[in-house]
């Protein structure tokens, strides 16, 4: 649903509208990190949340076959990781797994930003 509405609203690429697109973007992220801190004592928050900005800024305006934003893709991976109650390291990974493949980031970046152990797990 909320992937529709964004869809329809950058249809009509105006700034009302990607204030409404940054707005539900915005909400997902809490919701994420809420979800993975009802499980995950040891959650790296912090981290996580830069993955999640990380990733979304990385494949910026790139768009799928079907016209949603690419970063619907990762977001999604995550969401069903943290249903199944992945660790947040797990989850980051899932919000990088396709920015090395997908834009201009390399896997230094990611080493630089996230660390050796996260790296690792996006290669």
């Amino acid at each position: 649903m909320r992937i529709k509405l964004i869809q329809l609203l950058l249809k009509k690429n105006t700034s009302k509208n990607i204030f409404f697109v940054i707005i539900l973007t915005v909400l997902r992220q809490v919701e994420l990190v809420e979800k993975v801190k009802s499980y995950d004592p040891y959650v790296e928050e912090e981290l996580l949340n830069k993955a999640y900005v990380y990733s979304m800024k990385a494949h910026g305006s790139q768009k799928r076959a079907s016209g949603a934003p690419y970063f619907s893709h990762p977001l999604e991976v995550a969401g069903i990781l943290a249903d199944y109650k992945f660790d947040s390291k797990t989850i980051i990974t899932a919000l990088l797994h396709d920015v090395v493949e997908d834009t201009n980031t390399d896997l230094k970046d990611i080493k630089v930003n996230f660390g050796n152990e996260i790296s690792h797990l996006v290669d």
